[in-house]
């Protein structure tokens, strides 16, 4: 079906899985306030802080670069027609009422992941990137596993079509993940997001605002979704010395300080989820409210997930670090390294994991910028040699000449004998594969690695392809194998021949 701005698409409730009456809850409320423009346009400080005004992205400059790249989905509140930001249709999953935004929670995510960078209204992460408004939410913000579900089938059913790489779910409830895409525990919705992350779609879920492990929450707990933690930054720089908005605070709380990690935000404790969590600012966030406004939001994981996803649009459009992947996992890892490798220059808040918070693991902060375009060190200046003056010879007698000696060989250069290093990104140990499943490696050398691949035991089940961000991709088919849990391994491998072997990953095959 194609796409208009501002179409509402209707769902056929027939075909949904309807798994009770459990809510799903949000976790932010849509509130007014003013913040200074800059010029016409209001650049939310949210822009800045995940550096998306810088190239490639340049958002704020006015220049409404027509975007070129996937679309994102809002599963949400519904999210409302207006001219700032890219809506091509909007979807309602509640059998009454129409496709528009019931609450206002939607629209707020819509514009500060989307809105046009033209100079007008504010301007979003990923400016005119296209919007698709999937309405599972009601006037309380509330939802439940049938609306959920419906949601989440209409991607499975469009995504191709509309080429959406991106879900943004700015919500969460009770939950768990079982290691086996819902599996084992019969879990429907996420076994209807492991279907979404296959097809090579980002699932980007809140770590909820009730400062607990996410490993107690759904959807933000499964291995498959890029979580995100929340962290306050008011003037889109490091530094920690700003102060949040007085149009802010004259209406809502703000316990926390500049560039520092929300008390309030969900985060990870185990390695499994610490590998697949992000942080991004949702401290007193600025961006299109229902009613065609402008306005502050209730501090919340809700829009650092959003900035996440926009984070994530970014990276998948032309000149993003992921602009040729189609594994979702290779696009998370990648994203996580892009906030990385940024970390070690400067970009980064109190709470992250160079300056950690005891028993809490937020993530590094969220950057648009590629993993070429991190920057290069400052070059050492190349010192001037300063001659010593020759002293003149004394005249000597002509000496009796003396045999040339024999050339001496040229030494053989010294063998490399130094194999590369290689570890494994992902996944996690614990995660189930049921046909097939994506592994990533990150490998270096002294010299240079000339190839990847994956084994189990003395059997090499893949060759790595290495992606535009420096790590090393392959799909490994396990259809084959029996149920069960297997340990598989990266073999890294230089020019000399040299090879080197990461540590075990272990892998339940669950068909």
């Amino acid at each position: 079906m194609g796409a208009r701005r501002g179409v509402s698409r209707g769902v056929n409730r027939r075909s949904l899985v309807a798994t009770g009456a459990v809510a799903l809850l949000v976790v932010a409320a849509v509130l007014t306030g003013e913040l200074p423009a800059w010029g016409v346009q209001t650049v939310p400080p949210a822009v800045k802080t995940v550096q998306a005004n810088l190239p490639p992205v340049k958002a704020g400059s006015g220049a409404n670069v027509p975007w070129s790249g996937p679309a994102v989905a809002i599963l949400d509140s519904g999210s409302e027609a207006r001219t700032d930001y890219n809506l091509k249709a909007q979807v309602n999953c509640f059998g009454s009422g129409d496709a528009g935004d019931a609450n206002g929670h939607g629209t707020a995510v819509a514009g500060v992941i989307g809105a046009y960078d033209d100079n007008a209204g504010i301007v979003g992460v990923a400016p005119g990137v296209p919007l698709y408004s999937v309405r599972i939410l009601d006037s309380k913000n509330a939802g439940t596993p049938t609306t959920m579900m419906c949601g989440l089938n209409w991607v499975i059913a469009n995504a191709k079509a509309d080429n959406i790489r991106v879900v943004n779910l700015s919500l969460g409830t009770a939950g768990t993940d079982d290691g086996n895409c819902g599996k084992t525990n019969g879990d429907p919705i996420h076994q209807a997001i492991c279907t979404i992350t296959g097809m090579g779609i980002v699932v980007v879920a809140a770590a909820t605002n009730n400062n607990v492990d996410i490993a107690k929450v759904v959807p933000a707990s499964y291995n498959e979704v890029l979580a995100v933690s929340n962290m306050a930054d008011f003037d889109g720089q490091p530094g920690g010395k700003a102060t949040a908005p007085a149009a802010c605070t004259a209406q809502f709380s703000m316990p926390w300080g500049d560039d520092t990690a929300a008390t309030n935000s969900g985060y990870a404790v185990s390695a499994a989820d610490q590998a697949h969590i992000i942080a991004a600012p949702g401290a007193c966030p600025y961006s299109t409210l229902k009613g065609n406004r402008t306005g502050y939001l209730q501090s919340g994981t809700s829009m650092s997930t959003a900035v996440a996803s926009g984070v994530v649009a970014d990276c998948l459009a032309a000149g993003g670090s992921c602009a040729a992947m189609t594994s979702s996992q290779a696009v998370m890892q990648t994203v996580i390294a892009q906030a990385k490798a940024q970390a070690s220059l400067g970009h980064g808040f109190q709470g992250d994991p160079l300056h950690p918070v005891a028993g809490k693991y937020y993530g590094y902060l969220a950057s648009t910028v590629p993993l070429s375009g991190t920057g290069s060190p400052t070059p050492t200046p190349t010192p001037t040699l300063t001659s010593t003056p020759t002293p003149t010879p004394t005249p000597t007698k002509t000496p009796t000449p003396t045999p040339t000696p024999t050339p001496t060989a040229t030494p053989t250069p010294p063998k490399d004998t130094t194999p590369p290093t290689v570890t494994i990104t992902s996944p996690p140990s614990g995660t189930a594969f049921s046909t097939s499943g994506t592994a990533v490696a990150q490998a270096s050398d002294n010299v240079a690695v000339t190839g990847v691949t994956f084994w189990v035991g003395t059997t090499k089940v893949a060759t790595a392809a290495k992606q535009s961000s420096g790590l090393w991709s392959a799909t490994i088919s396990t259809a084959g194998y029996p149920n069960g849990t297997y340990t598989f391994v990266a073999k890294a491998t230089d020019a000399a021949g040299n090879v080197g072997t990461s540590p075990g990953v272990s892998v339940k095959v669950a068909h």
